[in-house]
């Protein structure tokens, strides 16, 4: 099945600058698997949101339409 990724704020340097990715990916597969074929290291996941709510990466995709992935917060 075909998911939209939304890879927020400093996380689309990992997929060409782009903000919205379109990936198949089996649903029975966790969000963990997802990140790392994006090359997205989990120190740098704050957080990820499904169906508008909080996911933990070693939950499975399910039926999501949309997935965004919320980055680490920095600064000083």
């Amino acid at each position: 099945m075909k998911v939209k990724v939304s890879l927020l704020g400093g996380l689309r340097h990992y997929y060409n600058g782009e903000e919205t990715v379109e990936l198949e990916v089996d649903p029975t597969s966790k969000v963990e698997e997802l990140t790392g074929r994006l090359g997205i290291p989990k120190s740098e996941i704050m957080q990820v949101m499904i169906h508008g709510l909080r996911r933990e990466l070693f939950e499975t995709i399910g039926d999501a339409e949309t997935i965004e992935i919320i980055p680490t917060l920095v600064g000083g």
